[in-house]
């Protein structure tokens, strides 16, 4: 008669295999590691050979296990780099497995990975370089900065208000500036003008002649530089080109806008 070399049956590979066939299999364990919990299998990595199919420590507790001694014994300066490098080159030959399997931890963990984002980005020299991307971004995909930007004011827009008033209030100091140079220099530009300056041009604004949008009066020499408030020296201007120009000279915004 055939006989099967089995070990007892609640640490035998094979029993585990029977159990699970029979039905009979627990749905908890206890962890072995410091927490000492009652566990659901789950909990536990998979081994062939371990108590119904599993590891005999938690994966929280093999992880601080892992944790403490790591600091028990730092890796060298060398052993670092060279660990480093095989993890760069795992990834080069397993990108797309590496994508997935982030996507769904990402997917199945939102909150850790919120905090991980946050933390990350929080740090100053990512900040630097966030700030570098996006702005080169902008600069290549003008329209689309542009057509975003409407967008989320359309969405937005008790939000947009109160950063609009908000700013106004956190800088009266520019406004009272302004509100004075306007009441100093010189200004007799009436309605009627500003009507006759956006029918010459065609109702678009005069450095990215965009027609769809709201036009402003711009200052081609602006107040602060000693402009004045006439005919001659106001233009319309979309809110975007208006407030990019800022106190420039006319020549930053042709030189910007690729005239």
């Amino acid at each position: 008669m055939l006989q099967l070399n089995l070990l007892p049956a609640e640490n035998s590979y094979q029993a585990v295999h029977l159990l699970d066939m029979s039905g009979d299999l627990p749905e908890k364990k206890v962890c072995l590691g410091v927490c000492g919990k009652e566990l659901p299998l789950e909990a536990f990595g998979k081994s062939p050979g371990g108590k119904y199919g599993r590891l005999s420590r938690c994966k929280k507790c093999r992880a601080q296990e892992e944790k403490e001694r790591r600091e028990s014994t730092p890796s060298t300066g060398a052993q670092k780099v060279e660990a480093a490098q095989r993890t760069r080159d795992w990834y080069a030959a397993n990108r797309g497995r590496a994508l997935a399997s982030s996507a769904k931890w990402a997917k199945d963990h939102p909150e850790k990975f919120d905090l991980i984002q946050r933390r990350y980005r929080s740090k100053p020299e990512v900040k630097v370089l966030i700030a570098e991307r996006n702005k080169t971004w902008a600069t290549q995909n003008r329209d689309k900065t542009r057509e975003y930007a409407r967008q989320w004011q359309d969405q937005n827009r008790e939000l947009y208000h109160e950063i609009q008033k908000r700013w106004r209030a956190e800088n009266q100091t520019y406004w009272r500036i302004r509100d004075k140079s306007l009441r100093s220099t010189q200004s007799d530009f009436t309605l009627d003008q500003w009507l006759e300056v956006l029918e010459e041009f065609g109702h678009c604004c005069a450095y990215c002649l965009r027609h769809d949008v709201k036009l402003t009066m711009d200052h081609v020499i602006s107040i602060a530089k000693g402009g004045t408030h006439t005919r001659d020296n106001i233009v319309p201007a979309c809110k975007s080109c208006n407030s990019r120009k800022k106190d420039r000279p006319i020549f930053y915004m042709l030189g910007f806008n690729g005239v």
